[in-house]
């Protein structure tokens, strides 16, 4: 047997579920822990099984139905309806096999990890694995969709803006409705709310290395998400300075996305992209936006610039 290209804390494929890496107590579900296998003897590999050991320990796991796989055969194993007894962090190992001895066991075993938080919803694990875009300089919009277990409010969204981003550029971030922003393919299609738009401080950046930095924007008026909606939480950069966020795990295709000038010829429209932009749903009724009073007070007014734009229909100032 050998774990085949499919690990699943969620069963993505089978339930939809989007893994999420951390998750709030609140939108926690029961978990549907999924691995595909292949069998690679040239005989049916009899009553293989699935064991998932949880923090080290597999009586707080479970075990697979027995399954029997035949050579060139690949099937999903499964351990249904984990569910965290609370906030921690939680370490699935995974291990599969057969009433047949395996010659080559180090193929048979696989790790994730989730952590349950109280009031951050992250799709990212908080590990950097790089920046996006490359060039920080273009307006870009980067998005990651989120399903509402059970009915909950987002009072803002938290970003990991890295360092080498000018302080002082003019970003904001929205809250799309999944299913009109994924219907209409426009620049706004399915917006819902908005921050207030912030120029960017010097205390919240990263350098990609240590503990994350979240740099907070509360909403304009908190939303309430029924269970079984979706959102897409987004950063947005007006362009002109130059701002970059982390980028962390490889999410699957279709599941996490930019828009911007990334096209052939640069031509704006909403991209896939395969590693998550660091983009999380604040649930904290306390949220605020990531910016002292001191910065703000004795300071005069000017007039921000219009998004979308060139538009038609309504604008953004």
């Amino acid at each position: 047997l050998r774990i085949a290209d499919y690990v699943s804390y969620t069963d993505y494929l089978t339930t939809g579920l989007w893994e999420a890496s951390v998750w709030p107590e609140s939108q926690l579900a029961p978990l549907d822990l999924a691995v595909a296998v292949t069998g690679l003897g040239t005989a049916v590999q009899p009553n293989s099984m699935l064991t998932v050991a949880v923090n080290g320990s597999e009586s707080d796991g479970g075990m697979s139905a027995g399954m029997d796989i035949a050579y060139g055969d690949t099937d999903t194993l499964r351990v249904t309806g984990w569910e965290a007894p609370g906030q921690g962090t939680y370490t699935f190992d995974y291990t599969v096999a057969s009433d047949s001895t395996d010659e080559y066991p180090a193929d048979n075993a696989a790790q994730q990890a989730i952590e349950v938080v109280e009031n951050q919803y992250g799709r990212d694990n908080g590990t950097f694995v790089g920046q996006t875009p490359a060039d920080g300089t273009v307006d870009f919009i980067a998005g990651v969709p989120y399903d509402a277990v059970n009915d909950m409010t987002i009072y803002g969204i938290d970003v990991a803006i890295m360092d080498g981003s000018d302080v002082g550029a003019e970003v904001v971030c929205h809250l799309f409705d999944w299913i009109e922003w994924n219907n209409g393919g426009g620049q706004y299609d399915g917006l819902l709310t908005t921050s207030e738009e912030v120029s960017l401080e010097a205390n919240f950046l990263n350098s990609g290395d240590g503990e994350v930095s979240w740099y907070t924007f509360a909403l304009e008026e908190p939303y309430e998400v029924a269970a079984g909606e979706a959102v897409m939480a987004c950063f947005e950069h007006l362009g002109g300075d130059n701002v970059q966020i982390g980028t962390s795990i490889p999410q699957y295709a279709q599941t996490v996305f930019i828009y911007g000038p990334f096209g052939s010829g640069s031509a704006y429209d909403w991209y896939f992209t395969t590693n998550c932009p660091m983009i999380r749903l604040n649930l904290d009724e306390n949220a605020t936006t990531t910016m002292s009073v001191d910065n703000v007070a004795g300071e005069g007014f000017e007039l921000g610039r219009a998004y979308p734009n060139p538009a038609t229909g309504n604008t953004r100032i």
